[in-house]
């Protein structure tokens, strides 16, 4: 219920900026990169995780509109990304497992604000923040002690993000730009991992995108 109303107050704070603005400076982009997952670690009755995953891409995009020095954009962004290693720790002892069977995938919605700092005509630095909806997807099959485990879940979590970037004009409507994005999910859930429920994990991706922006208004 509480990710519901964030959702919906995110979804009226969107439309309410786009509607203020009016259509000028309306514009698209697409983009695509690679993406890393950092380590998602939970203490649970002593337990502590940690899930390395392989590198992996993302594919995304965004509708935005351009307020003089800034700019609002909704935001959707897909990576997928499969885990390395899983270790289990419980007082002071690790188990690991590093089957090739695990991965994990999200579905990210975000209301981005970003300012572009206008130092050259052609080329324009640019730094933002965003919050909004996170879609966890866990297919894990671990193999723990010869115990066969397995997690099936998904999860929805209240996100967050801050981003940072350039992007170079080629003409009037289309820019080419390059990305670095950092994401933060909160109250991701994993039940009977490794034996134990885990209900409160954070997960941080980062991308690094290369992508095109095209005014269309």
């Amino acid at each position: 219920m509480k990710n519901r109303s964030r959702i919906l107050v995110l979804a009226m704070l969107g439309f309410s900026a786009f509607a203020s603005a009016g259509m000028d400076n309306t514009y698209v982009t697409v983009k695509v990169g690679f993406s890393g997952i950092n380590s998602q670690d939970q203490n649970q009755t002593g337990t502590k995780i940690d899930l390395e995953y392989d590198k992996s891409f993302n594919i995304g995009g965004s509708v935005g509109q351009k307020l003089d020095m800034f700019r609002t954009e909704l935001e959707f962004n897909y990576l997928r990304a499969k885990v390395a290693e899983a270790k289990f720790t419980q007082k002071n002892k690790t188990l690991s497992d590093k089957s090739n069977n695990k991965e994990g995938s999200m579905i990210n919605v975000m209301l981005n604000g970003i300012y572009d700092v206008e130092i050259d005509p052609n080329i324009t630095p640019y730094l933002g923040i965003g919050i909004g909806w996170a879609h966890f997807k866990s297919n894990f099959n671990n193999k723990i002690n010869n115990t066969a485990q397995t997690t099936n879940e998904s999860t929805n979590a209240f996100g967050f993000q801050f981003l940072a970037g350039a992007q170079y004009h080629m003409n009037n409507v289309m820019s080419i730009f390059l990305e670095y994005k950092f994401l933060g999910a909160t109250e991701v859930t994993l039940t009977k991992f490794g034996n134990k429920d885990y209900k409160h994990v954070f997960i941080s991706p980062y991308n690094i995108n290369i992508g095109f922006k095209f005014i269309v208004a």
